[in-house]
This record gives structure tokens, sequence and C-alpha cells, in this order.
């Protein structure tokens, strides 16, 4: 069998990731592992990752995702090599669930390699985010395309809240590894065990 170039692999994931968070969302634990990685935010508002199966698996169900339709045919796939032979996926587009207006989000994943066979992928890590539009970028598309203009933005915006930066053990980073030489692309990515 060919090998398959990193943007098949992320086209194949996503397909297969968004179709089981709509129609089966108690089973997509299933593309991760242990070490795993999730964030789930809406707005601008900071986040813990999640970590580990269970945690995981709880955030998933309280997402309340089934039966939503995600649209990302008017979004974007980006996909990347990385280190390792791994797999750097970033979706953008919009996503509707049950009863609810279309919101936007962005969504990035990091496919990593499978110990007992590297052709298959698992979610290292997720990072997932419904986007908030601006009042101000609403009003403006509203006054050029002749709609009623939203309320004008203040004058003056109020200073930014301090932010304090977390020590990366926090994140639970590693270091990384040294940059291994150049390698083929990864194979396409297999059905979650």
């Amino acid at each position: 069998m060919a090998q398959m170039t990193v943007e098949v692999v992320g086209k194949q994931f996503v397909r297969k990731y968004y179709k089981m968070c709509s129609d089966e969302p108690e089973n997509l634990y299933r593309f991760y592992q242990n070490e795993s990685q999730l964030v789930y935010g809406e707005g601008s508002g900071e986040v813990e990752p999640v970590t580990g199966i269970e945690g995981i698996k709880s955030k998933i169900n309280s997402r309340g995702c089934k039966g939503a339709e995600f649209n990302i045919a008017s979004g974007t796939l980006d996909a990347q090599p990385t280190m390792n032979n791994g797999v750097m996926v970033m979706v953008t587009g919009t996503i509707t669930k049950k009863d609810d207006q279309a919101r936007q989000f962005v969504q990035s994943f990091f496919l990593a390699p499978q110990e007992k066979n590297p052709k298959s992928f698992f979610v290292l890590n997720d990072t997932f985010r419904i986007v908030e539009t601006p009042a101000v970028v609403i009003s403006s598309y509203a006054s050029t395309n002749g709609a009623a203009a939203a309320p004008a933005a203040p004058a003056a915006a109020p200073a930014a809240p301090k932010v304090e930066e977390k020590p990366k053990a926090a994140w639970g980073g590693a270091k990384p590894a040294a940059a291994p030489a150049p390698a083929a692309a990864p194979a396409a990515a297999e059905e979650p065990a």
C-alpha cells in the first residue's frame, strides 16, 4: 500500500472524528490515550486542559454534541507533518447543536503515531474553541452591506486585565526531543480501537 500524505491523513481523520462526534460522542474517547490532553472553551475565557481518558470522556459527554452538525466545508482544514512522524491538524468551521444557531469554531489536533502501529495515530493534544464574533466586526460588516449597524464600540477600551504566566510544568509539557532525520509521510489513520 502506498504511503499517504499528511493532507490525506488529516482529511480522513477529520471526516471520521466529526462523524463520530455527532453520531456517537460517547465513543469519541477512543481517538485518545491516557496521556492525551483536551481543552474545550467558548469565547476568550481561560480553560485548563483535561488529561487522561476518564477526564476526556467526561468533558466530551458534557459538550452536548449528539446530533450536532459540523460544517467544515465553509471553513478550512490544514495539516502539516511534525517531528517524530506526527501530524498537526487545524480545522475551522461551524457547529450547529440541536435547537441552537450555528457557531464558529476552531480546533487543533496533534496526531501522534501509535507505539505498536506507527502508521496509525491517536489524538495526543486537542484544543477546541467556540469563537465569538466581536460586535465591532458585526457593525463593520453590517455598515458595508447596507444593513442597520450595531451600536458603536466605546471610544476607549478598558485596560486589559493583567495576565500571570503559569510555570511550564503546569501544562504537563515535556522538553521536545531533538529533530529526527526527515522521514516519509505517515500512512492513513485507522479507525479507533
